[in-house]
């Protein structure tokens, strides 16, 4: 597939954060082939069993060290998806983690976004302003 239809989606998933990104983005994921559109998906390392799962949808998977800083989460990812070609990047990266290092994390969007990337972004943080395409309010109902 080329380049416009090849989607890089960056979430995490271990203990603590849960599996709810990663299985949100793998229905995502699932709904988009039906429209031709292949992704690849990026994850920190935390264990070998979401690299597993992912793998088990048939998705490529690249994986980042579970202890890298966000700078070097944003360089790392940037080369991933430059690798593949991905135009386009959606992330779904609040939890608990996040949530304490907000300036951080809109900083990594913006690196995203300034890649000339198409950024969607999956959040329900409304007290932060985020540097992206499109964001999408998981909860249902919401505004």
């Amino acid at each position: 597939m080329d380049a416009e239809k090849t989607l890089a989606i960056r979430a995490d998933a271990n203990a603590q954060i849960g599996l709810g990104h990663v299985m949100r983005c793998l229905a995502l994921a699932q709904g988009l082939e039906k429209r031709r559109t292949k992704s690849i998906f990026i994850t920190r390392e935390y264990g070998n069993k979401i690299k597993i799962l992912i793998q088990r949808y048939k998705y490529d998977v690249e994986t980042i060290p579970g202890d890298c800083n966000w700078a070097d989460d944003l360089n790392l990812t940037l080369n991933i998806i430059d690798r593949y070609g991905a135009k386009t990047v959606v992330t779904d990266l609040s939890h608990a983690g996040t949530l304490t290092h907000q300036s951080k994390y809109s900083v990594y969007l913006q690196g995203l976004k300034d890649e000339s990337k198409f950024l969607v972004t999956i959040d329900d943080l409304n007290e932060m302003s985020f540097p992206s395409d499109i964001i999408i309010n998981p909860n249902y109902g919401a505004e």
